[in-house]
């Protein structure tokens, strides 16, 4: 291939390196509009951005987070030990760049997404289980409500015509010690603290695998 044929539309290098990739890739013009950079897509979710360097003579390839919408961008950028672009002669045929994209580029980009996901996953287990807390506060608390204002996961104790509690409880994420802060009138705090006990000693007595 001759330097001008290198010189062709990156669009049209992009479709032939998806298609040599295979049928569950797509080329796009990525949201930035810029002619010097093609985005391609698997169905599967990989993302992956070519873009050709100032001259021409080279392509940059980089591995992206996946599809927008799956929000794993921190995730990658913390966790990337490992190169994530690779740089090909622009003059070499489609079907050969794709081979290097497959052998240099997709493993460990596909191990890192993998990875991602699981995070992600486990995030969400551990948020539907701090909303699941709260709600069930709320219900137990008569006076509690939560407090939009600071945090939709945060509970404020108090507002209420009659109530005698005053504070807030703080459920933050992942298994961090959940934090509360409440006023006590003086005439309830001997109580209180004999019940705080008494909770306190059945919690040292339960076995750790069934807190």
């Amino acid at each position: 291939m001759t330097f001008a044929e290198s010189s062709r539309p990156l669009t049209e290098t992009a479709r032939a390196i998806a298609a040599a990739l295979g049928i569950t890739w797509t080329s796009a013009r990525p949201a930035s509009g810029l002619t010097s950079e093609v985005s391609l897509y698997s169905e599967t979710g990989e993302a992956i951005l070519i873009k050709r360097r100032r001259g021409g003579r080279r392509i940059e390839i980089s591995a992206l987070t996946g599809h927008p919408d799956e929000g794993l961008s921190n995730y990658w950028t913390h966790h990337r030990n490992f190169p994530n672009v690779i740089t090909v002669d622009a003059r070499r045929a489609p079907i050969d760049i794709a081979r290097d994209i497959e052998r240099r580029l997709l493993p460990s980009y596909r191990i890192a997404l993998a990875r991602a996901r699981d995070a992600k996953r486990a995030a969400s287990a551990t948020e539907r289980e701090r909303r699941r807390i709260i709600q069930s506060l709320a219900l137990i608390l008569p006076s509690a409500r939560i407090a939009v204002e600071a945090s939709e996961h945060d509970l404020e104790i108090g507002g209420v015509e009659g109530s005698l509690l005053l504070g807030r409880i703080k459920v933050p994420p992942s298994d961090w010690p959940v934090e509360m802060s409440i006023d006590i009138p003086k005439a309830l705090v001997l109580e209180f603290a004999r019940r705080l006990a008494v909770l306190e000693s059945e919690i040292s007595h339960t076995p750790r695998e069934t807190r």
